[in-house]
Parts: structure tokens; C-alpha cells; sequence
């Protein structure tokens, strides 16, 4: 229990997981992330902390909808969204009929200030930069990119408002994987180095993943 630290502590944004683009979607230490979250709420509840933000995925919902809504129904297809949609519902269950706030917060795809290198922007921009080949085998998939940056404002307005309940982070727009590096590419003058392929959308890998908006910020109105 880590009570002690949050004293006079009155918010918390957990955003602590285990996110290597390498195999988070299939490792153990999403169990670990799972229950060290649970440690803190505890802690929490015993420290009087009034509002606490977890961090969800898109991934949680059961996809084949045109656009995901947080009354969406959740079907996680990885242990990662497993992971997610079993935090949130023990969160939900841990919080009830005690005075914490709860917040839980479902991104999208994020891009932007210091990203970790081998997901797909930083993979582009690597490329491009090195007059390389970037080879995309999944270009006809249609995803909701948001920057971080944008995210985090979001995030914070709400958090600062201490608003409770569930919520999408996202744009509201769809992009093809396709489009987002063309127009990465044409930042470095780089277009001849986009080599596109399609995918057969499957119910692990859906054509959309597409979020209906239920924040704003001060720059973007609701989508």
C-alpha cells in the first residue's frame, strides 16, 4: 500500500502501463500494470483522494461499428484490452459508494512529443529521414490519430473540471494509415518512398476504428 505518499494529495492521473510496441498487446506485465493500478486506487480510497483518471484503449470495444461510442459494448481481443476493460471494471466496483471521483479515459491513436521509436510515426519519419523505403501493409485501415499534446489538454480540462464517467479521447475523424504517411511523406518531400499495401479487414484487425467524441478542449469543439 502506497497510502502514505498521497496524503494531502487530491487528484490522481494514473497513466502508467506497459506499452512496448513490441508485444505490449500479448505481455504479462499487463497483469502487473493491473494489479499495481488496483494497489494505488486502494491507496487512494485510504488517503481521502478526491478524483482519480485512469487511462483506457480503444481497443476495449467490441469493434465493427463505423464509430466507437462510450456506449459502445466492450469485446477485448488481446490481453492488453483485456487487461484495460478488467482495470476499469474493478476500478468502477472499487470506487463505488466512496467519495473518489472516477474518470476513465479511452485514447486512440496518439502521435506526437517524444513518441517511442518503432510505432508508426516515428517509424515513417525514420525512414523518410533516411531516404528509405516505408513499406506499409495495412494502408486501407481507417483510424482515429490524435496528437498527444491535444490528448493531454483534453484529458487535464476534464480532470480539472473533476468530471466522473467514461471518456473518449479522439478526434472524431477517420484517417487511412495510407493518407497519414503521404502526408508525413510530403513534410520530407518524401512521397516517392510510400509503398502501400491493403489488408483484409478481420474482427481482430476491423477497416474502422473510429471514436465519437465526448470531450473538447479550448482549441477543438466536441466531435
Amino acid at each position: 500500500m502506497v497510502a502514505g505518499p498521497l496524503k494531502s494529495i487530491d487528484t490522481v492521473i494514473h497513466a502508467a502501463w506497459y506499452v512496448n510496441p513490441l508485444d505490449y498487446l500479448t505481455s504479462d506485465e499487463n497483469l502487473v500494470c493491473l494489479n499495481g493500478t488496483l494497489t494505488l486506487a486502494q491507496a487512494c480510497i485510504a488517503s481521502d483522494v478526491s478524483y482519480f483518471a485512469g487511462i483506457g484503449t480503444c481497443f476495449e470495444y467490441q469493434h465493427g461499428d463505423d464509430f466507437l461510442s462510450v456506449d459502445t459494448p466492450l469485446k477485448s481481443q488481446s490481453l492488453y484490452a483485456a487487461s484495460k476493460v478488467a482495470t476499469f471494471t474493478l476500478l468502477s466496483a472499487l470506487f463505488k459508494n466512496t467519495p473518489v471521483q472516477f474518470g476513465w479515459y479511452r485514447l486512440f491513436y496518439l502521435f506526437g512529443t517524444h513518441e517511442k521509436a518503432g510505432r508508426l510515426v516515428p517509424y515513417l519519419q525514420d525512414m523518410f529521414t533516411h531516404n528509405k523505403i516505408a513499406v506499409l501493409n495495412q494502408a486501407n485501415l481507417i483510424r482515429d490519430y490524435l496528437d498527444v499534446d491535444c490528448a493531454a489538454e483534453k484529458i487535464t480540462e476534464s480532470v480539472m473540471a473533476t468530471n466522473a464517467g467514461t471518456f473518449n479521447v479522439c478526434s472524431g475523424i477517420g484517417t487511412t494509415i495510407g493518407d497519414l504517411a503521404l502526408r508525413i511523406a510530403a513534410l520530407h518531400h518524401a512521397t516517392h518512398l510510400v509503398q502501400l499495401g491493403e489488408i483484409t479487414p478481420s474482427e481482430s484487425t476491423p477497416l474502422k476504428i473510429i471514436g465519437v467524441c465526448n470531450l473538447r478542449d479550448k482549441h477543438h469543439d466536441s466531435r
